[in-house]
């Protein structure tokens, strides 16, 4: 009796642990969608600071990456 208990119990805390994977994945995916629709919000400028700053350029580097995605059009 105390194995078939045991047995249900674990079972239960996979089921648990399953949910919460799904939820998880759910987030992840949302969060993702998310990010994606923000970033195709940005313009030409915003996108080549956020470059800058990232690797910590000089505004004149910003101004470079600037002309590169307006060439490029990856805005």
């Amino acid at each position: 009796m105390i194995a078939i208990n045991q047995i249900q119990y674990f079972n239960n805390k996979v089921k648990e642990c399953n949910e919460l994977n799904n939820k998880l994945q759910k987030l992840i995916e949302e969060n993702q969608n998310l990010i994606e629709k923000e970033w195709n919000e940005r313009n030409s400028q915003e996108i080549a600071i956020f470059f800058g700053y990232t690797l910590k350029c000089k505004k004149s580097k910003i101004s470079q990456y600037n002309e590169i995605i307006k060439e490029k059009k990856i805005d």
